[in-house]
Parts: C-alpha cells; sequence; structure tokens
C-alpha cells in the first residue's frame, strides 16, 4: 500500500476523515461524535456531581480529561479533513516531482518506508492497550466469576455500573472510540513529520550537489507553504496536548501512589497508560525536533554551498532562501509562543512533577 492510501486507510478507520467515503463511512463518524458527547455529559452529569471520596473525583476528573482531549483531536481533524486530504495529495505530488537521480530516490524510498511502518507500529501500541483490557475484563467476568457490579472504573454512570456486564460495555465503547483517535492522530503527526523532513533532505542534497538553484528555491517555496499549512493544521491541538497531558500525567502518578499505599490494586493500569501518555507527548516532541534539526541542516546546506561563484540573479536567489530559514524556519510552534521540541517534553516533565507536589500536598492537608 502507497504512503498516502495507507494514512487515509488509517484516518478513515478512525472516523477522522470520511471525504470521498460512502454512507457507512459517514454514518461511522455520526457514531463517533454522538458518542463523545453522550460519553462527556454522562461523566459530567452522572459520576462528577455526585459526593465521593477524593481518589474517585480524580479519577472521574482524570477520565474526563482524557475525553476533552480526544475529542479535541477528533473534532478538529474532523472539521478540516478536506484540507488534511489536501496536505497528503500535496505531499505525495511533491515526491513525484523531487529530483529524481539515484541519490534522492533512495532517501525517497526509505522515506516512504519509514513513514508507512513507524506509525502503524506506534498505532498498534496506542490501541492494543483496550482489546487486551477488554478480554482481561471478559476473561474475569465469565471464568474468574467478578462481582456483580463494575467497579473498575468510577466514571462510569452508576446506572450501568450497578450490572458488571452493562458496565464493561459502557467502558469497552468509550475506550475504542478514544484509542482509534488517539492512535490515528499520533500516526498522522508522525507520517506528515517523516514526509516533510525526507522532502526537506532531498532539497538539501539537491543545493550540495549543485542543482540549479531556481528549481531548489521553488522547491523550498512549496515545502514552506506545506510547513505552515500543516503546523497550522496541528499547532492548537499540540498545545493542548501539552498542557492537558501534564495535568493527567500527575493525576496517574497521583493514583499510582495511592494504589501503592493501599494494596497495589490498579497499578498496572494506571501505569500502562501513564506509560503511553508519556509516550506520546514524547513522539511529538521528537517529531518537532527532527524538522527543526532538518531546517537547521538545510539553513547550513545553503549558506556553506558555492553560491556566491553563481551570476548575480541566482546568488538574490539564494540570500533570499537564506533569510527565509532564518526568518521562517520550519518549527511546530503555536503563533511563536510556544515550540514542540525535546526542551518543551522535559519541561512537561517538570510541570508534571509541580502539579504533583501541589496535589500531594492538598491530599495530606485535607
Amino acid at each position: 500500500m502507497e504512503p498516502k492510501q495507507f494514512m487515509l486507510f488509517c484516518l478513515n478507520f478512525s472516523g477522522l476523515v470520511y471525504v470521498n467515503g460512502g454512507l457507512f463511512l459517514k454514518a461511522y463518524v455520526i457514531y463517533q461524535t454522538c458518542a463523545y458527547i453522550i460519553f462527556g455529559t454522562s461523566l459530567i452529569l452522572f459520576a462528577y456531581f455526585e459526593p465521593k471520596p477524593l481518589i474517585a473525583k480524580l479519577q472521574t476528573l482524570h477520565f474526563l480529561i482524557a475525553l476533552s482531549q480526544i475529542f479535541c483531536k477528533f473534532l478538529s481533524i474532523a472539521l478540516n479533513q478536506r484540507e488534511t486530504v489536501d496536505i497528503l495529495d500535496n505531499l505525495e505530488k511533491l515526491s513525484m516531482e523531487a529530483f529524481t537521480d539515484k541519490k534522492n530516490s533512495d532517501i525517497l524510498k526509505r522515506v516512504n518506508k519509514s513513514s508507512t511502518k513507524l506509525p502503524k507500529i506506534f498505532m498498534y501500541v496506542f490501541c492494543g492497550y483496550y482489546p487486551l483490557r477488554t478480554i482481561n475484563l471478559l476473561v474475569r467476568y465469565f471464568i474468574f466469576k467478578s462481582p456483580q457490579k463494575f467497579v473498575e472504573a468510577s466514571w462510569i454512570p452508576p446506572f450501568l455500573a450497578y450490572n458488571y456486564l452493562t458496565g464493561l460495555l459502557y467502558q469497552v465503547a468509550t475506550c475504542l472510540c478514544t484509542g482509534f483517535t488517539n492512535a490515528a492522530y499520533t500516526g498522522l503527526i508522525i507520517f506528515l513529520t517523516i514526509q516533510l523532513s525526507g522532502q526537506i533532505q532531498v532539497l538539501r542534497r539537491a543545493m550540495e550537489d549543485g542543482h540549479p538553484i531556481k528549481q531548489c528555491v521553488i522547491l523550498h517555496q512549496k515545502l514552506l507553504r506545506l510547513f505552515f499549512r500543516i503546523n497550522r493544521l496541528l499547532n492548537a491541538l499540540m498545545l493542548a496536548e501539552y498542557i492537558l497531558s501534564s495535568l493527567y500525567s500527575c493525576i496517574s502518578t497521583f493514583l499510582i501512589l495511592k494504589s501503592l499505599s493501599s494494596g497495589g490494586k490498579g497499578v498496572a493500569n494506571n501505569a500502562y497508560v501513564l506509560v503511553l501518555v508519556l509516550l506520546r507527548v514524547f513522539l511529538i516532541c521528537y517529531c518537532g525536533n527532527i524538522i527543526q534539526t532538518q531546517g537547521e541542516k538545510l539553513h547550513s546546506s545553503v549558506y556553506f554551498g558555492e553560491w556566491y561563484r553563481k551570476r548575480l540573479p541566482e546568488q538574490k536567489s539564494v540570500q533570499l532562501m537564506l533569510a527565509l530559514t532564518m526568518v521562517q524556519p520550519f518549527k511546530y510552534n503555536y503563533r511563536r509562543i510556544l515550540t514542540v521540541d525535546m526542551a518543551l517534553f522535559l519541561k512537561s516533565i517538570h510541570t508534571t512533577y509541580s502539579y504533583l507536589t501541589m496535589l500531594l500536598s492538598f491530599a495530606d492537608h485535607k
């Protein structure tokens, strides 16, 4: 399967994109939207405002943060699905129009292979948890005869949790929606980063190998325009990911510590979810680092090239290109306030630790 077709299949399967899809696909997207709204509303009405101890309140808030974060991703990509598909089309078009010498062809082959393989691996990682969790709960229900009530999650409405099977079905329906959306969103970021990074490498090699300056400048302008569109599509979601993931990680760690002090029940589940959240933030920040590094290498290749020996019009074109690589670098950012790179990941860990310290202090005083 070609990289673009693979990514479109993943987005269609998760319900994020239904452009050129049939009636079933549109019905599936409507189901996803309604499911998120119903789950969120029931979570607030039936779970959060009931008098419960601090741990139960935090478990509910924990899931509410996750649901809000995932619904934002679903809504943002679904509302901009034509833009998303157009970006994928442009990336494919750039690959076909790229310099066709052997060195650049090898780069594009590696890029196409990686942009299919790596997103697939991480999507399996993010989706795999939910089927395994469901199988575990079903085995406990049918073989080990779990109790009548479903006490696995305090955020499930009481009238559903009263029966184990209805509570289990509610959790499965909720988690499958969230799992597919999270996996497809993370896969999309990895895919776009690898493809764009490969195109920047091709441009860099072209500059180093002395390809015509005019063609290089045109390709650079196309890449910049495409990058700005990708950044505009994803930057607000990356900001939300940073803020909400810090809160989510803080509550997850707090629940793990409290579980350890009260017998260890639920530690494995919370620990696994925490690892998935941190892995997702790490991957997004690492993708930002890859793009930033490739942009810096491109600037070096342009600067240290022998452009000063070219004719005056070509020199001016290269000078403009140098200015653009400095003023408008390849960086995932939110309005120049937040830059997505590995420094942001470390900042996220530090923020989580600060929140956790305050929460532990509050719990001790209470």
